[in-house]
Formats: C-alpha cells, sequence, structure tokens
C-alpha cells in the first residue's frame, strides 16, 4: 500500500472483513457493489483524495527519503557527539534533532482543510485576522454558555437537595405518625 501511495498510485483497500487497518486509504470496498464506483473514483481521483493519501503517507513514513542514508548520518552524528563528550554518551544523553527535519514534499505541510474540504464553506476562510476574531466571539459565547451550565447545574443541585430533604422528612414523618396518619 505505500508503495503505491509513494508512487502518487491512487491505493484501494479491499475490507470484506471490516476489520480495523494500521494505514487508512482514500478509497476503499467493503462489499462488491462498491468495486464499479471506487475504481471509477480512483480511475479519475480528486485532488482532495490525493492530498488525503499523501497526508496518510507522510504519517505512516513521517519521512520522505530513504532511511539509510538518515542513518549513516546518525551514526556519524553520534560520533562525533561522542569525541566531544564521551562521558555524555555514557550517560546515554544525546541532543533531540540530532538531524535536520525533512523537507515536506507530501502529506504534512501541504494538505490544507480547504483541499480536503472544498464544499465546506468553514475551511475556506483564509484571512488570519478574520479567523482571529471569529475564534474570540465564540470563546467569549462558550464562556457564557458555561457560566449558564454552571448556573443551572447548581440551580438543579438545589432543587434536588430541597427535593430528597422533602422525601426524608417526609419517610421521618410517616415512621413516626404511622403511614396515612394525620399527626
Amino acid at each position: 500500500m505505500l508503495e503505491g501511495m509513494i508512487l502518487a498510485r491512487p491505493v484501494i483497500a479491499l475490507d470484506y472483513h471490516n476489520v480495523p487497518r494500521f494505514v487508512p486509504t482514500a478509497w476503499t470496498i467493503s462489499a462488491s457493489e462498491q468495486i464499479p464506483l471506487v475504481l471509477q473514483d480512483a480511475t479519475h481521483p480528486s485532488s482532495a483524495k490525493m492530498e488525503f493519501q499523501g497526508d496518510v503517507l507522510w504519517d505512516c513514513l513521517s519521512w520522505p527519503t530513504p532511511a539509510a542514508p538518515r542513518v549513516a548520518r546518525l551514526m556519524l552524528r553520534m560520533v562525533e557527539i561522542a569525541r566531544e563528550d564521551p562521558a555524555r554518551i555514557r550517560r546515554g544523553q544525546l541532543p533531540t534533532g540530532l538531524l535536520d527535519p525533512p523537507v515536506h514534499t507530501t502529506g504534512a505541510g501541504s494538505v490544507t482543510l480547504k483541499v480536503l474540504y472544498p464544499d465546506n464553506p468553514a475551511f475556506q476562510e483564509d484571512d488570519i485576522a478574520r479567523l482571529q476574531v471569529r475564534l474570540a466571539r465564540l470563546q467569549k459565547k462558550v464562556d457564557t454558555l458555561e457560566a449558564a451550565s454552571k448556573e443551572r447545574s447548581f440551580r438543579n443541585t438545589l432543587f434536588a437537595a430541597r427535593r430528597g430533604a422533602a422525601a426524608w422528612l417526609r419517610s421521618r414523618s410517616e415512621k413516626r405518625f404511622g403511614r396515612g396518619r394525620k399527626p
């Protein structure tokens, strides 16, 4: 599956057992009647589905280049550190980020929600200032709703306590004076 994704080919999962997959796909066939539609869609893939597939590939591999050269660079870097401070290696104290971060060629860094969900207006806004204003307004609304919810919860707690106290008093009264008898 990953090899097909690396080659930027639409990858289709055949899932007749409906089991969890470690690698999600943009296309899945889980019943025979889906075959024609999925094949047609994969033959002419949308950019949103290909972006999703690239993002899945990035999640799975986390690096767009072969591992062997990176491992060799990592080993050489560790040797450099060992020469500079041998005790550091014995203590197992290596710095993080020994290698440069990857250049994002697919997946993370290139996929946007605007591309993945072109029909959703919430993801079409690119203006950061507008989004910040909208976020501030929504946060204020959330704070207001949370406060109102806490107030309602407090009132409901008081009402339940009053109801419980009344029931307790009734039961005590019934025990003291007998059920159905008036004092």
